[in-house]
């Protein structure tokens, strides 16, 4: 199942009805911190690359995220081997943990040096 929180779908603030007067589905209850993306990304990525195994630095253009050899150094490493062509959920990837972690470390720290992003 995939669930989307739209715009269209989203509670009015103290309503519970969308900006349209409609049915609404989802609101923010709370905003503990909102980080850059490309913060999060760069994180996220520099967890990926080291459990590579030195994937990227094989690449032609190790930096190149557009690169066919990047892409699959990414997918690779963060869902195994096997992901682009396995029936089955791939499990030699990045540990989940592992995966978890990456996503939450930006919003822990304001410290990049510590993984963390500043708060945008």
């Amino acid at each position: 199942m995939w669930f989307s929180t739209t715009k269209v779908a989203e509670c009015s603030p103290g309503l519970r009805v969308s900006a349209n007067g409609g049915p609404c589905s989802w609101r923010v209850e709370e905003v503990v911190k909102r980080v850059a993306r490309n913060c999060s990304d760069a994180v996220q990525e520099a967890a990926i690359a080291k459990a590579s195994g030195g994937c990227f630095d094989r690449c032609p253009q190790p930096t190149n995220k557009t690169s066919t050899c990047w892409v699959d150094c990414y997918f690779r490493t963060l869902l195994g081997k096997r992901a682009g062509n396995a029936v089955s959920a791939p499990t030699d990837g990045m540990p989940l943990a592992d995966v978890r972690a990456a996503w939450a470390s930006p919003f822990q720290s304001d410290n990049p040096a510590q993984g963390g992003c500043p708060p945008y």
